[in-house]
């Protein structure tokens, strides 16, 4: 046995090398060799013609970026021995963008000269608006309940080969540090390195490093001297992440969430995206483990996404999570389906959704101890489809319709068939966020629980005396409590919710279900720290995609270049602009839907005559921001297209809050739950930058009414309706209390559960 084990496993002979052989392996090298020398002499050819035409100005960077984007190629060519049809040098989906100063970026339909920029009217050729997703249009919280549909997700990824054979791990790990882009020597459309990047919330006026010739300044122009070199080049960054149908290509497995790199996702470079980075890596926090997450049976919460429009659907969403990991429970995401308002199909686009499409659902999973997270198809394969599940009115043993554990790409009628079953198997909570708020005490126990209903009973008799201020995030228990109640009662996690195997959130505006409200109002928990550190956990990992990230910090880089420019021929230098929120579309809130003289009225006094001003806007028709174009030089999501071309037009409404959220000044829609989240993340920009006051306001206002005006540029704690609107205490503080957690609460995830990908 030993022998024949021996002989089985014995080196095969050597290979003979014939002279035959060497010579053609002479004959590669030597073409491999000739190969990479003809393409040295091109880029240094190029070079010289950059410098004769006067092209070359001060990129001498774009020369450096030029030569390696050669030699990286014909490296990777040398090593696999295959050829590679290049393209453009500088081409990302389609897109030109080897042209520099006084080139057109999209071919001619847009063109900029050396002496000023020429262009017409901000309309486009369609007279549409490029917002024109109706993401603005999901904030009527009292509008019906809508089935959605739903579509199978079909991202994938081709096998990366070398010599036939499939990478291996660490030859994908070298690759992918070469191509990160985290330290390449070469920056792209950066601003000059004496202009200030300001912030969402600050007035500051810069010198301007490149003077700009004076010239005709359109109001849809982008001045985009430099802005052209947001985007990165295929081979610099890898293979464009975004598909012909706008669907994400890329693999979000192994992300880390914290920090941007946007070399994978057509650029701009670390430096220029880092603007749109709020977010924070606390090590700490994701070893934090609820202290409600026993060591027995694996216990599931399920749920079903609002059925209004998007930001809805995502306040609901970032309300669940926070449950789920407060409650201990596997978290199930819901199939892949059509959420209402962004269900468009343009040019057969994805249009069926889950929310691993919008976030790094599945980065948050693996880095987080205390939080499980797999999809619907899994879960019941895992439970249903072996007999776990029983219908609650029989007690007998139910099984999906149909048997069916993949309902990925069903539409509204099935995906109604499907929750109406689940509520059959499950604990349906009737919880009311406007009448109760979900209180966690600081540990488990009867004991604990009795704890926190006295300190329930103690903030009735007391209150804030108004003009206070806000109260600390460190508080009496009783005092904390007494900010956000407003009269609400407790919702109790009792013991019969604490035993079910499977906890269902409904979502039916029939039925009075919905957690249309913010995760920090409804949730509170006993221990402060614990408080604190959910609202880090959703600041700093419920936030959109690199991709949807990085599209946005171009069109935030072209709109800092245009102000640049502007102002400089204006003798008067900065490089921020304000931005709107103008809602328009099927609000039911009338008194805030005004002419456009009424909102030039209503802002004037904090936006700069002749500023640069970013729209977002569900208004299709251009002629009704005639009162405030005499006044601004208006902008919108669409004058920037070509920045963000192959991007789902379903993303649109993403990009526009995220564009406008780096306004220095805010203007929004009261009511709108839209203008809430842009609030809400300049909140989150502002606690970084440490650049509003201890009350945590911002420099943000409503249009109308005039009575809210100023509701974010003055302290006011949360009042009812909660949904209206966000509220400093979401970002004031939260970093207080990091690493104070209970040590016994700092556990390792448990490793009976099944990575998913999403």
């Amino acid at each position: 046995m030993g022998r024949i084990m021996k002989d089985r496993y014995a080196p095969p002979p050597p290979r003979r090398r014939t002279a035959r052989k060497d010579g053609q392996h002479a004959r590669n090298r030597s073409y491999i060799f000739l190969v990479s020398a003809c393409f040295l002499v091109s880029a240094v050819m190029n070079w010289v013609a950059m410098t004769a035409t006067g092209r070359l100005g001060s990129r001498a960077s774009h020369i450096e970026a030029y030569l390696r984007t050669f030699l990286i190629s014909d490296r990777r060519q040398s090593a696999t021995g295959t050829s590679r049809n290049r393209g453009s040098p500088r081409s990302v989906r389609g897109t030109n963008l080897e042209t520099v100063d006084g080139h057109d970026l999209r071919g001619g339909e847009r063109a900029f000269s050396r002496d000023g920029i020429d262009g017409g009217d901000s309309d486009t050729s369609d007279g549409s608006n490029a917002d024109d997703n109706s993401m603005h249009d999901d904030d009527d919280a009292t509008g019906d309940e809508v089935e959605h549909g739903g579509g199978e997700d079909d991202d994938d990824a081709d096998a990366a080969r070398v010599d036939g054979e499939e990478k291996t791990e660490k030859d994908s790990d070298s690759d992918n540090e070469r191509d990160s882009g985290v330290a390449r020597p070469v920056e792209f459309g950066g601003p000059p390195p004496d202009e200030v990047h300001v912030g969402a919330n600050n007035d500051v006026e810069v010198s301007a490093a490149e003077p700009a010739a004076a010239g005709n300044m359109g109001s849809s122009n982008i001045v985009a001297e430099k802005a052209q070199d947001v985007h990165l080049s295929i081979e610099e960054g890898g293979p464009p992440p975004i598909d012909g149908r706008g669907n994400s290509r890329v693999n979000h497995t192994e992300h880390s969430i914290s920090g941007l790199s946007c070399a994978r996702y057509g650029g701009p470079s670390d430096r220029i995206a880092e603007e749109m980075v709020y977010w924070q890596h606390i090590p700490s926090d994701a070893e934090f483990v609820s202290p409600l997450r026993g060591d027995g049976p694996t216990k599931y919460m399920t749920f079903e996404p609002d059925g209004g429009g998007w930001n809805n659907i995502r306040m609901a969403m970032e309300t669940v999570i926070s449950m789920a990991h407060a409650m201990g429970r596997t978290l199930v995401m819901p199939p892949e389906q059509r959420m209402y308002l962004i269900g468009k199909n343009d040019n057969q686009q994805k249009s069926t959704f889950s929310f691993a499409d919008f976030y790094h659902i599945e980065s948050m999973s693996r880095e987080h101890a205390g939080l499980d997270v797999i999809t619907m198809q899994d879960f019941l394969d895992r439970e249903a489809m072996t007999g776990s599940m029983v219908n609650r009115s029989t007690g007998l043993p139910s099984f999906p319709p149909g048997n069916r554990t993949d309902w990925n790409g069903e539409n509204g009628k099935g995906m109604k068939v499907l929750n109406e079953w689940m509520r059959t198997v499950t604990h349906v909570s009737r919880w009311n966020p406007d009448q109760c708020m979900l209180a966690f005490p600081a540990s488990p126990g009867a004991e604990a629980s009795k704890s926190l209903k006295e300190a329930y009973n103690q903030m009735r008799e007391e209150s804030i005396p108004a003009g206070t201020g806000p109260v600390p995030v460190d508080a009496p228990v009783a005092q904390r409590m007494l900010e956000v109640a407003n009269g609400r009662s407790l919702c109790m996690y009792d013991e019969e919710m604490q035993k079910s195997a499977y906890l269902h959130f409904a979502s039916s505006h029939k039925l009075g279900l919905r957690l249309l409200t913010h995760f920090y109002i409804f949730l509170f928990f006993e221990d402060y720290r614990w408080d604190t550190w959910n609202k880090r956990f959703v600041r700093d990992h419920l936030r959109y995609v690199d991709e949807i990230q990085c599209a946005a910090a171009r069109v935030v880089h072209a709109l800092r270049e245009r102000a640049r420019i502007r102002g400089t021929t204006a003798n008067v230098t900065r490089n921020f602009y304000d931005s709107l929120h103008i809602r328009r579309g099927d609000l039911a809130y009338k008194e805030v839907k005004v002419d456009g003289n009424e909102l030039y009225e209503a802002s004037k006094m904090e936006l700069i005559e002749g500023g640069t001003v970013f729209v977002a806007t569900d208004e299709k028709n251009k002629d009704f921001f005639k009162p405030l174009r005499e006044h601004y030089d208006l902008c919108f999501l669409d004058d920037f297209k070509h920045l963000f071309e192959g991007v789902n037009t379903n993303m649109y409404g993403m990009l526009d809050q995220l564009v406008a959220s780096r306004g220095r000044v805010f203007y929004g829609t009261y009511f709108s739950t839209f203008t809430g989240f842009i609030n809400r993340m300049r909140g989150y920009h502002a606690d970084r930058a440490k650049v509003h006051n201890q009350n945590g306001t911002i420099r943000s206002y409503y249009f109308l009414p005039f009575e809210k005006r100023y509701g974010m540029a003055s302290f006011m704690p949360p009042r009812p309706p909660f949904w209206t609107r966000e509220f400093p205490l979401a970002w004031r503080d939260i970093d207080k209390g990091i690493g104070e957690l209970p040590a016994a609460s700092l556990k390792k995830k448990k490793l009976s559960q099944t990575p998913v990908i999403f």
